[in-house]
């Protein structure tokens, strides 16, 4: 970008300027230039222009130092928010996995008691033998109270010490 030439002219005194920024720009800071000196010296008419313009460059100078002082605070501050944002996101993000991982195990152990509900109810059997259906009560013919019950089958000895040890093994084979 071309410099502009631009003549200012602050407590009568003219300068030329040259700036790479516009000239609207530039008349704005000699103004306010001008204000801040003719200000100074008006609250102390005993110094000379000289003087009253260090003491604005000084000012300005503060003002400076100052408004970089916040613009790094600023800077920090937005720095350690994007930071915490970032954290937060990803402890939310951990969060959101963790619960999904949550709704499918839930899911997953719904559909299990669903799955044994639906199951008929296995009853206590030893493997690989059956339980035969009770047989039904018969009473004698002219008797009221009396109830009969069918005589237990009568098994052989070995067979019936085979099932009970069979049992046995097959309950220390589930542990």
């Amino acid at each position: 970008m071309a410099k502009n030439r631009i003549k200012i002219s602050i407590l009568g005194s003219d300068y030329i300027i040259a700036s790479e920024e516009e000239e609207n720009y530039v008349r704005q800071i000699a103004a306010e230039t001008e204000k801040r000196i003719a200000g100074i010296t008006r609250d102390n008419p005993r110094l000379s222009v000289t003087m009253a313009a260090v003491l604005a460059a000084l000012d300005y100078c503060d003002e400076a130092v100052k408004a970089t002082e916040s613009a790094d605070n600023l800077r920090s501050q937005i720095k350690d928010y994007l930071e915490d944002s970032s954290q937060a996101r990803m402890e939310a993000d951990e969060a959101r996995r963790e619960n999904e991982k949550l709704k499918k195990e839930v899911q997953t152990l719904r559909s299990r008691l669903e799955h044994q509900a639906a199951e008929p109810k296995k009853s206590a059997q030893v493997p690989g033998r059956t339980v035969a259906a009770p047989a039904p009560i018969s009473r004698p013919a002219g008797q009221n109270r009396a109830y009969s019950q069918p005589a237990p089958e009568q098994k052989e000895k070995s067979t019936l010490d085979q099932e009970i040890m069979e049992f046995f093994q097959s309950g220390e084979a589930e542990e």
